[in-house]
């Protein structure tokens, strides 16, 4: 069979060319920028040496579909120059970057972050190397030994938090349920590679779709074929809905125990505008707000936050954030006393089958928790003393982020 047109291959060597070069000035200019950690200038030194081997790749291939794939990948890494330019002093809080790049270190290994501002409101985690790694693995990997498929390349994420909320450090918190889907994953990898386990899971599922005629009232009408595909859907949807409120109900119990009490509060303030009980939607499958609540209210009494709160004292203003964090706890119990979430649920073909399988594996999240976060659990010794500090110093007139430069 004949090869591509030679024409064919120059110009896209050619537009590819050009687009890896622009990105390589880009990176140039971007590395002169003043950033609060190394963290962005060794990204900036990662994505230097992945152009290096595109460009390298892209001049010595004959594969058309491999220089279309260089083209193609060129496009998306450009976009990301974005991440670089939205985490420059100071549009980040500066106390705020190296202790999250500790955090995430300590729960990922041999990982580093690119904390970056946004206005979507939205706090994301992205994998970003593992994406390029996933994209590239279809061309030879001796271009991109000194990047992507470094033998100890690090993993690079970008941690996006919402520029119209950068001064307000209680939603900050929620970075750490974003960190907690790594840890989330860990504990749907560990119930699938358990084959007891996950046989059983199966089971559960396959027990309750049952005769699939609650879903199609003409199920009947379908051969044998057709009736293995119409259930293997149904079985998709209710396995997805379980992971679904797992990975967020985990996450939520790694950003408590990483943040202590301040998560459930940044928690309800997340969600004021949303709809408590809604039914979970694809393609990600979110539990209800009123859910959540339950579940992380659960939490923070077994770690006993509310005590801690309560034992705050040393200065007049202790007494009035007692008052208000007790407010604030029992507005979040009162929601959870309600079972319009469960209703709705029950209502729902699908979840009513989705969430038992969810609460029997529950019982199991709080502990596999502890043990991952175990180097950086929230301390609440040192917490209560830095508070009551800052409480005392705050009553006296003196703002507590003069203790230290930069508003740490």
């Amino acid at each position: 069979m004949a090869g591509p047109p030679a024409d064919d291959l120059q110009e896209i060597r050619r537009r590819g060319q050009l687009l890896l070069k622009s990105i390589n000035e880009q990176l140039l200019a971007l590395s002169a920028r003043e950033y609060p950690t190394d963290s962005p200038r060794q990204f900036i030194t990662y994505l230097q040496r992945l152009v290096e081997g595109l460009t390298k790749l892209l001049g010595e291939t004959d594969n058309i579909d491999w220089a279309k794939l260089v083209c193609h990948f060129s496009k998306g890494v450009a976009s990301h120059m974005r991440f670089l330019e939205s985490a420059s002093y100071p549009r980040i809080p500066w106390a705020l970057i190296k202790p999250m790049e500790d955090l995430i270190t300590a729960i990922v290994p041999n990982s580093r972050i690119i904390l970056r501002s946004q206005w979507l409101w939205n706090y994301k985690v992205r994998p970003i190397s593992e994406m390029y790694r996933r994209s590239l693995d279809a061309l030879p990997h001796d271009y991109f030994k000194t990047s992507v498929y470094a033998p100890k390349h690090r993993v690079w994420n970008v941690v996006s938090l919402p520029r119209v909320d950068s001064g307000n450090i209680l939603m900050h918190v929620i970075l750490g349920h974003e960190v907690g889907h790594r840890i989330a994953e860990q504990f749907l990898e560990k119930l699938d590679s358990d084959k007891t386990t996950s046989e059983a899971i199966a089971k559960k599922i396959r027990d309750s779709i049952g005769d699939p005629v609650w879903a199609d009232p003409d199920i009947g009408k379908l051969g044998p074929v057709r009736m293995l595909g119409f259930k293997g859907r149904l079985y998709k949807i209710i396995d997805s809905m379980r992971t679904g409120a797992l990975e967020e109900l985990i996450s939520d119990v790694v950003a408590l125990q990483l943040f202590g009490p301040s998560f459930l509060f940044a928690l309800f303030d997340s969600s004021l505008d949303a709809s408590l009980d809604g039914l979970p939607q694809p393609p990600e499958y979110h539990p209800q707000w009123r859910y959540r609540y339950r579940f992380a209210l659960e939490e923070f009494n077994r770690q006993r936050y509310g005590d801690l709160l309560s034992s705050l004292g040393g200065s007049d203003i202790a007494g009035v954030v007692q008052d208000a964090c007790r407010k604030r706890v029992e507005q979040i119990r009162v929601l959870t006393m309600s079972t319009a979430d469960k209703a709705m649920r029950d209502a729902d073909e699908f979840a009513k089958r989705a969430y038992p399988l969810v609460e029997d594996v529950f019982g199991d999240v709080p502990a596999f928790v502890a043990e991952k976060v175990k180097p950086v659990v929230f301390d609440s010794g040192g917490f209560k003393a830095k508070l009551e500090d800052g409480l005392r110093r705050l009553s006296l007139g003196i703002p507590p982020a003069a203790r230290e430069p930069r508003g740490g």
